[in-house]
């Protein structure tokens, strides 16, 4: 006699009920939409759309960049942002931090590639909540695995591939490493999946 279970198991095998649960899948994946924050250098000019760079210069430009990524990302299911064009902070430095600090921000991708911009990543690696969000991106040359010269940032990123392993070589012309963009995309999309898999526990009170 055939048990509960495998008629289960024959209704998991009918392609409609596979369907269905893909399908449901996706829904709840379209829900999870992760708070990613932007850092890295400003604009390199004072004009308000930067439009100092030339058509040619933007992909070098990291204010482009960012901006690009915010775009690629918002498109893909996050809710991306950066701080400057999108929250005008008085105390940028402080107020920073205190955002990045909440559970609602899931992952912070830094670009350190200013004085300022490294200023944030030591700032924010030294804090024991933002830590384990921060994503460096860093141009290849500069990556610990392949640079020629060691400074003291070099070293803080080689701490943080020993205790997180988030920090990442990339090529904006795409030769010899994947461009920001991809990396984030890829990135983001494990992160949603596994969101999905390792859902939240829900309190006892709720």
């Amino acid at each position: 006699m055939m048990g509960m279970n495998d008629e289960r198991r024959y209704d998991l095998i009918d392609g409609n009920a596979l369907k269905r649960i893909y399908d449901e899948l996706k829904s709840r994946l379209n829900n999870i939409v992760p708070l990613v924050v932007i850092c890295g250098p400003g604009k390199c000019g004072p004009d308000e759309d930067c439009v100092a760079c030339e058509p040619e210069k933007k992909m070098e430009c990291m204010y482009h960049q960012r901006n690009a990524l915010k775009t690629a990302l918002n498109d893909s299911g996050c809710l991306a942002t950066t701080f400057e064009e999108d929250l005008e902070l008085e105390y940028a430095s402080l107020e920073e931090q205190i955002i990045l600090r909440e559970p609602e921000v899931d992952i912070v991708f830094i670009f350190p590639d200013s004085r300022g911009a490294a200023a944030e990543l030591l700032q924010f690696t030294r804090d024991p909540v933002i830590r384990p969000k921060v994503r460096v991106l860093v141009p290849f040359q500069y990556h610990p695995l392949y640079a020629e010269s060691v400074s003291y940032l070099t070293s803080v990123y080689q701490e943080l591939m020993a205790t997180h392993g988030h920090v990442y070589p990339y090529d904006s012309k795409n030769e010899t490493h994947r461009t920001p963009e991809y990396i984030a995309l890829m990135m983001m999309g494990a992160y949603r999946l596994y969101k999905l898999a390792h859902p939240p526990e829900k309190r006892v009170d709720e």
